[in-house]
């Protein structure tokens, strides 16, 4: 759990487990956090934005997210560090919770599902070449600006018990 700031400015490599974030700095400076397959970055905070770049692979811990907003506080954050999808990875926000992603844009190659019983709210336009998909059950994907599904072409999928809502898109 990382608390406080940070002054690091390396990247930030977490290749298993969950690093916990409650402050903007608490991933440090420049660079980016690599987030591998099987590990998370969980923000558990309340009103804060987030300015560290990630590059974000696989489902986390758990299938909650690779990058994922827990329950604690009124749990309303924002992500706006960019973010790379650089294989096919979710961002989860737990019931109860927003998780807005106003970054410089989403890029890379992966496909992008939303998980968890929350909200996500994508915007900006991003330009992931990936699928976006809204998996069974899993709350609110809203995007609020046209292009926040990633380039034409890719696909939208929408599992049942789950809610894509374009607004201003």
């Amino acid at each position: 759990i990382l608390a406080g700031g940070n002054s690091n400015t390396g990247n930030v490599l977490i290749n298993q487990g969950v690093m916990q974030v409650q402050s903007a700095a608490a991933l440090g400076g420049a660079g980016s956090a690599v987030v591998a397959n099987g590990a998370a970055v969980q923000a558990v905070a309340t009103g804060v934005t987030f300015t560290k770049i990630l590059v974000l692979n696989g489902t986390g811990i758990n299938s909650g997210g690779a990058l994922e907003n827990l329950a604690g506080g009124n749990s309303n954050n924002a992500w706006s560090g960019a973010i790379t999808l650089l294989s096919a990875a979710s961002i989860g926000a737990d019931a109860g919770t927003l998780m807005t992603v106003n970054t410089t844009g989403i890029t890379g190659p992966g496909d992008l599902t939303k998980v968890g019983a929350g909200t996500v709210v994508l915007g900006v336009a991003s330009t992931y070449t990936g699928q976006t998909n809204v998996a069974t059950n899993a709350g609110i994907l809203q995007v609020t600006v046209g292009g926040g599904l990633g380039l034409a072409g890719a696909g939208v999928t929408v599992n049942g018990g789950a809610t894509l809502q374009l607004q201003g898109a």
